[in-house]
């Protein structure tokens, strides 16, 4: 994610519908919009407990204006890549690509919240989560 306020957003979401799954920030480890050296960064997640990683990849997010009926109304767009990947061997094992489309009326928020629903069932369908 880009913006830390975005980021805290998009977690509170994910951890509200991955009910009792572990999730570390990645910034709860790395400095944020910080180089970190490959050999740091394999230090630290070997250094801690979990199952996979999850990585999501702001692909495009943006708010379109257009006129309907006269009226100006504001569309909200996002596209999400998002892999899933292994602990031991560092593959992807999971990959999925979403996209939210949001009313006037909504904000980036309600976006945030329909894609971490949408990905906490997909990735309990394919049980990797319970």
């Amino acid at each position: 994610m880009d913006e830390q306020k975005n980021r805290d957003r998009f977690s509170y979401h994910i951890r509200r519908y991955f009910g009792e799954t572990k999730i570390f920030n990645a910034d709860q480890i790395f400095p944020f919009h910080r180089p970190v050296e490959y050999t740091d960064f394999m230090e630290n997640i070997e250094n801690i407990s979990f199952d996979a990683i999850l990585l999501i990849h702001t692909k495009d997010k943006r708010a379109e204006q257009f006129v309907r009926d006269g009226d100006t109304e504001i569309r909200l767009n996002a596209e999400f890549h998002m892999f899933l990947i292994d602990k031991y061997d560092y593959q992807n094992v999971w990959i999925a690509e979403s996209d939210a489309i949001g009313r006037g009326t909504d904000q980036f928020t309600e976006l945030y919240d329909r894609i971490s629903k949408e990905l906490a069932s997909k990735l309990k369908e394919n049980g990797f989560i319970n």
